[in-house]
C-alpha cells in the first residue's frame, strides 16, 4: 500500500471517529443544535468579490480571477449549551467564529455533499486548537469520557491553546481581529 493510500485510509478512519463521537453527542443533547459553535449571532446575506489586483501568485481557486460569489457569512460563538435550550451568557469569555460560504462554486471538490460551495472558517485565536485530524479525533474521545491519562498527557498542548482562545472575553463579535 503506497503511503498516500496508507494517508488517506487513516484520514478517513480518523474522519470516521469524529463523526462517530459527533452523533453520540447529539443523540444525548438533542439534533436540532449544530455540532460546533451552535450558537448564532447573526447570519448575513452578501457578496464576495474577487478583485483582480491579487497578485499572481494568489490566483489559485476561487481567486483565480476576477469575480463575485454569493455569500452566507455566519457570526457564532463556540460555547455548548449548558443543557437543552439554556447558553453561556454572551458576557463570558469565549471562543468566537466567523464562517463564509460562498455559492456558485465550480471545481472539484473534497466532499459530494455541497458541489457548488467553498467555504472558509475564521476564529478569535491567532490558531486553530489542533495541528491534526487525529488530535482533532482524540478531543472528542476526552469530551466522551473515552481518554486514557496517555491521550491526556498528549493532548497537553492542545489544551493550553483551548484555554488561551477561550478566556477571551469579546465586547462586539464584529471587532474580533
Amino acid at each position: 500500500m503506497s503511503d498516500l493510500s496508507l494517508s488517506l485510509a487513516t484520514q478517513s478512519a480518523e474522519t470516521d471517529a469524529i463523526l462517530a463521537n459527533v452523533l453520540q453527542e447529539q443523540a444525548q443533547k438533542g439534533p436540532d443544535l449544530r455540532q460546533t459553535h451552535p450558537k448564532s449571532h447573526g447570519l448575513v446575506w452578501g457578496e464576495f468579490i474577487v478583485e483582480d489586483s491579487i497578485p499572481e501568485s494568489w490566483r489559485v481557486g476561487v481567486f483565480a480571477k476576477k469575480r463575485s460569489y454569493p455569500i452566507w457569512v455566519r457570526l457564532s460563538n463556540a460555547s455548548a449549551p449548558e443543557k437543552r435550550g439554556k447558553f453561556k451568557s454572551d458576557l463570558e469569555p469565549d471562543i468566537h467564529g466567523l464562517a463564509i460560504k460562498l455559492l456558485e462554486v465550480e471545481g472539484e471538490k473534497v466532499l459530494d455533499d455541497e458541489k457548488y460551495t467553498q467555504d472558509f472558517i475564521f476564529l478569535s485565536h491567532p490558531v486553530f486548537i489542533t495541528r491534526t485530524l487525529q488530535q482533532f479525533a482524540d478531543l472528542g474521545k476526552v469530551g466522551s469520557g473515552q481518554a486514557d491519562p496517555e491521550l491526556l498527557r498528549s493532548l497537553a498542548p492542545v489544551f493550553e491553546i483551548i484555554q488561551a482562545a477561550s478566556s477571551k472575553q469579546v465586547a462586539n463579535p464584529l471587532l474580533i481581529p
